[in-house]
């Protein structure tokens, strides 16, 4: 074998055994993942992080109780003014939740109702409408409605809802992120939780 054959083999086996052991370090090192950006979880309301609220109001417009006096059930009216800063129109969830003041904030909800509305790209949506709440709470002033926009959230398939991805798979999976994004969305789409409808329920027991 002449020199330049022998230098050649040197040089292959050098990179072989530089390459390998980097191969493997980029396997196991942890990259923060691009689809979720190291949340672990993907909005599965796409859109609604930019719809914000412009104005929320809301009055008492009925309460009833029901003949046994088990459950209040409240109507109120609402009006709200959306603004959508992208550049695409977005069915978003909104969330009417109604507390209770004199408890301490996360154990103070009383009952949650959700109502879907369609905001077009870059304007302005004002609506107004009815939402009933139900409830066991009978003693007045001492309710609240406050709304949001759903952001969903669901453990985002491609890291496995950890939040990172392995080195080496970083580039592949960040060239990819808007797909993996999608698809993560509609395998799992947002459903807001079941409620009862009361307002159904003021139909049904009582006289309008």
């Amino acid at each position: 074998m002449s020199l330049r054959g022998k230098s050649r083999v040197k040089t292959g086996v050098i990179a072989f055994f530089a390459v390998i052991p980097l191969l493997l370090v980029t396997a196991v090192v942890p990259a923060t993942c691009p689809v979720c950006n190291g949340t672990g979880v993907v909005n599965s309301t796409p859109g609604a992080e930019n719809i914000s609220i412009q104005k929320f109001d809301y009055y008492e417009q009925q309460v009833k109780r029901d003949t046994c006096g088990v459950y209040i059930v409240f109507k109120y009216g609402v009006s709200i003014s959306l603004l959508n800063e992208s550049e695409a129109d977005v069915d978003a969830w909104f969330l009417m939740t109604l507390v209770d003041i004199t408890k301490e904030e996360g154990h103070n909800t009383v009952d949650t109702q959700y109502i879907q509305v369609h905001v077009p790209a870059k304007a302005v949506v004002n609506d107004s409408f009815s939402v009933v709440f139900g409830t066991g709470l009978d003693e007045p002033g001492r309710t609240q409605v406050r709304g949001e926009i759903v952001v969903g959230g669901v453990p985002d398939a491609t890291c496995s809802g950890t939040g990172h991805v392995s080195l080496n798979a970083w580039p592949f999976v960040s060239a990819l992120k808007s797909s993996f994004n999608k698809v993560v969305r509609e395998v799992n789409p947002y459903h807001p939780p079941v409620a009862i409808d009361w307002a159904e329920y003021m139909e049904t027991f009582f006289d309008e």
